[in-house]
């Protein structure tokens, strides 16, 4: 199974095992698709989190190669050069939509969606405050230190203060 980790540093775990996700522009492209998944990103939307105000002449150019490098890593099948994705059978995918990119990944395969619904459970179906806690101390667990830790762009900063 495929985990991706939100809450520290950006992780992606396959069967258990760390895969090096790439520097830190593509990282972040990651992270975007991951606190959205399931649902589209606009490319301009992208471009805009990655480099702000003033994105460089390449940005789209630039962007396309880090999806396309996103996707070979995600895609990765048994017998190709990386080995951690052997006991994967369903890979996440990267898919291209009119109105941008989207994680095609269970929302439970991300820390921070497992995160908030564990929180909305806490606050709703627990029944008594037994339960509450460890569901609470569930989410709380998740938690390696700063969100998205190590990743460039204001639209980072403004997301670990939400």
């Amino acid at each position: 199974m495929t985990d991706f980790r939100l809450l520290g540093p950006l992780e992606l775990r396959v069967a258990g095992r760390a895969v090096e996700p790439g520097p830190p522009q593509r990282r972040a492209v990651l992270a975007f698709l991951l606190a959205e998944a399931g649902r589209p990103v606009p490319v301009d939307t992208l471009i805009d989190r990655l480099w702000g105000e003033r994105p460089p002449a390449e940005a789209r150019a630039s962007l396309y190669s880090h999806i396309a490098r996103i996707r070979r890593l995600l895609e990765a099948k048994p017998g190709t050069p990386v080995p951690e994705y052997s006991d994967l059978t369903t890979p996440p995918r990267v898919l291209r939509r009119a109105d941008g990119y989207l994680l095609d990944v269970a929302p439970d395969q991300v820390d921070l969606h497992r995160f908030r619904r564990l929180v909305e459970r806490a606050r709703g179906s627990a029944r008594t405050q037994g339960e509450r806690a460890l569901v609470l101390r569930q989410a709380c667990a998740l938690w390696r230190g700063e969100p998205l830790g190590g990743l460039p762009g204001p639209w980072v900063a403004r997301a670990r203060e939400s």
